[in-house]
């Protein structure tokens, strides 16, 4: 098994006349069970076969190895793309040089990211479903608040809906109703570039309830929720005494004056 290591090597080619032998003119003989049952269990630990596939005259009822070359046939995914979230996932080294054939992986282990790959989808997709434009979904992203599922700049069809569903439902339920005219909120995305208070503190206060959250009424994506401007400005206050910074933001020079 070991030395038929090309990309189409199977069983036949690499056991010869005693894969032939025990598949066919001592199939049905008792004796050479225990024979067929130690090649059963060395090809299976190395080449993928698919349930409901007979192999030396037993049916297989699940599934042990999946290759890439099986995987993106079963799945549709291509070769290239199921590789390298195959490798993000630690199911093999980057530099396994294997043809896609011969480079397997435990198929139950990774068929939960086999079911998924194909759900993903872009930045442009993700900003829809959650209402955010892409520097929010950016600012999400950067603090680990959202993140995608693979990180290769290549791929760009790596964001969980669900993960972007799950973070608006958790914030709906701690925010107020905010009339989209009162002019004391403003959006989390604008607190950060007023206060250069990154949304991942802002959030973490809001989760802490140290700061409110209100929604504006005539939205109900991620855009609309907003913060009251003065909490904004004493949190950065804070920050800046804490750390010791000389500098102050903008409002807080303008109420100093």
């Amino acid at each position: 098994a070991t030395f038929a290591d090309g990309a189409h090597d199977g069983p036949r080619k690499a056991f010869g006349g005693l894969y032939s032998s025990l598949s066919k003119d001592y199939l049905d003989e008792e004796a050479f069970a225990p024979f067929r049952n130690l090649l059963r269990d060395c090809i299976l630990d190395v080449w993928p076969f698919a349930a409901g596939e007979v192999l030396l005259g037993e049916t297989q009822s699940v599934r042990k190895l999946h290759s890439i070359h099986s995987a993106a046939k079963e799945t549709g995914i291509g070769t290239f793309l199921l590789d390298q979230f195959l490798v993000a996932a630690g199911a093999f080294d980057e530099d396994d040089a294997r043809p896609v054939a011969r480079k397997t992986f435990d198929a139950a282990k990774y068929a939960p990211l086999l079911l998924e790959i194909p759900s993903l989808v872009g930045p442009t997709e993700m900003e829809l479903a959650i209402g955010a434009t892409r520097s929010q979904l950016a600012a999400l992203a950067a603090d680990g608040l959202l993140v995608p599922r693979i990180d290769v700049p290549t791929i760009k069809s790596s964001w969980r809906i669900s993960d972007g569903l799950a973070l608006v439902a958790e914030l709906k339920e701690m925010a107020v109703p905010v009339d989209p005219t009162d002019k004391h909120w403003e959006s989390i995305q604008r607190a950060k570039s007023r206060s250069w208070i990154n949304v991942g503190t802002i959030i973490a206060a809001i989760h802490d309830r140290k700061i409110p959250l209100g929604l504006r009424t005539d939205t109900t994506g991620y855009g609309g929720f907003c913060v009251l401007k003065v909490d904004v400005d004493e949190m950065a206050d804070s920050i800046n005494r804490s750390s010791g910074q000389p500098h102050l933001t903008a409002a807080a020079f303008g109420r100093s004056v």
